[in-house]
């Protein structure tokens, strides 16, 4: 039996939930969202979710700042209740060859709208007394940036949706998307054929082998890029901001329970995974170890909770 449908979304994370949310708002009929897992159970809930519009290019600091509307207002935008938008704050370090580029990024982030400025490393020291700046030569702090709760997000996101009349279909996986003539027909998943005349493909990973058959080739690849969870010590001092380390390559922020969670931005820390869909969900003790090392803001080891 074929099932019909206005539109299929493809994917249950930020991306596919919000697709779904919107396609039901504007009144595109019925709509259906494909996830073969749970909501946000691939990168989207694994997310350290930093939140700030520090970026090298135009484009990246507009829609970032467009985003932090929505995260600002996110109870409103989306007619629910809770705590998903952190506003701790976010600061960037970096080293010398990077200062005078980053007081560039400020002066356009300020241009359109942004609250980032330069900060000295006294005025850090106001913020975050915990962290060592002897190498570091620029700092950015955007008040009203910080981090949200990916997880809790994208479940709120996706029960607007439903709530829009979505139909969400859990544990139904796309094998392929359906064309004749030029035009997209459907999909073709792994309980039976959806006919459908929009199909939006937001499956992150799974994005990619979907395209291929339809001559369409992304460059992209999956990569295990792990993460660690440290307890902080008793005398740690006050809460800190999402700080963004460019200087040893990391990031850290708070994490309920006075846990902090530190994870690599450097590409090359990550490892490439052939099989998207079978890898360990655990971090190797080695990169633990480095992780402690990126992540240590004071010159005394800090004691790993199990991960």
């Amino acid at each position: 039996m074929v099932n019909t449908a206005d539109a299929v979304v493809i994917g249950g994370g930020i991306n596919g939930t919000n697709i779904a949310w919107r396609l039901a708002r504007r009144k595109a009929g019925k709509v259906f969202l494909l996830e073969k897992n749970a909501i946000a159970s691939g990168a989207s809930g694994k997310s350290g979710a930093p939140i700030g519009s520090h970026f090298g290019t135009e484009i990246k600091v507009r829609l970032a700042l467009k985003g932090m509307e929505t995260w600002k207002n996110f109870n409103d935008v989306y007619g629910v209740k809770g705590e998903y938008y952190d506003r701790c704050g976010r600061v960037w370090l970096v080293p010398k060859e990077d200062a005078d580029a980053m007081r560039g990024i400020v002066e356009m982030q300020r241009g359109f709208g942004s609250d980032a400025r330069i900060l000295t490393k006294e005025e850090l020291r106001e913020h975050a007394p915990q962290v060592f700046l002897d190498d570091v030569a620029g700092i950015v702090h955007e008040p009203s940036a910080g981090f949200a709760d990916a997880l809790g997000a994208t479940s709120a996101v996706a029960q607007s949706a439903r709530d829009a009349g979505v139909e969400i279909k859990l544990g139904v996986a796309a094998r392929a998307i359906k064309v004749a003539g030029g035009k997209v027909t459907g999909v073709e998943t792994t309980t039976g054929a959806i006919s459908a005349p929009m199909v939006f493909n937001a499956a992150y990973l799974g994005a990619a082998p979907l395209l291929e058959p339809l001559g369409v080739k992304i460059p992209v690849r999956a990569a295990h890029a792990e993460i660690a969870l440290f307890r902080r010590p008793l005398d740690y001092g006050p809460r800190p901001p999402v700080i963004a380390d460019f200087v040893q390559g990391n990031y850290m922020r708070d994490h309920p329970g006075e846990i902090m969670f530190v994870g690599g931005m450097d590409p090359l820390q990550e490892k490439t995974v052939p099989d998207a869909d079978n890898y360990p969900e655990t971090a190797d003790w080695s990169s633990v170890e480095d992780l402690n090392h990126l992540g240590e803001v004071r010159k005394r080891p800090r004691q790993p909770i199990n991960l």
